[in-house]
């Protein structure tokens, strides 16, 4: 699988770089200048994410406070119908806020891609890879961090 990413960007290298491969060896007319960008952290830091946090805290609470201080002390069927009606408030809850999660991420998604392009623009990269810990998508050894400049941007 490595060697896979590793040989993507060996051919991309040679595609955009204009590398010669020739017996004598090898030349580089231009170096490719990377940015990487870890979105789980732009994510994280994002105060509508956090908001969405809070919301989800207070949905769960809402849903919990429901439950009647007499609970134990129900029959067996009691406990049962609100059980029910518990599970099926959560169920509604839960479509909704995923509905809001859902949206907030396609928006931070269009918002990071505008982002990007406009770093990589400024600071002349030809290649802005994606690193997320919990989405490795390319094995790469270096490039710079732009992950700070995509959040000033999003924050402007």
């Amino acid at each position: 699988m490595q060697s896979r990413h590793l040989g993507t960007l060996l051919a991309l290298s040679a595609v955009c770089c204009g590398l010669v491969w020739g017996l004598s060896g090898c030349s580089m007319q231009h170096t490719i200048k990377v940015g990487v960008v870890d979105t789980d952290r732009v994510v994280r830091e994002n105060p509508k994410y956090m908001e969405l946090n809070v919301m989800l805290a207070g949905e769960r609470q809402a849903v919990m406070q429901q439950v009647p201080s007499n609970f134990r002390d129900m029959s067996s069927s009691q406990r049962q119908e609100v059980r029910k009606k518990l599970a099926k408030d959560a169920k509604e809850r839960s479509d909704k806020f995923s509905k809001k999660y859902i949206d907030f991420i396609k928006g931070l998604t269009d918002d990071i891609r505008v982002a990007a392009k406009s770093v990589a623009d400024d600071r002349h990269y030809d290649l802005i890879i994606v690193d997320s810990p919990s989405n490795p998508t390319v094995l790469y050894n270096s490039g710079d961090n732009i992950t700070t400049d995509i959040l000033l941007k999003l924050k402007s």
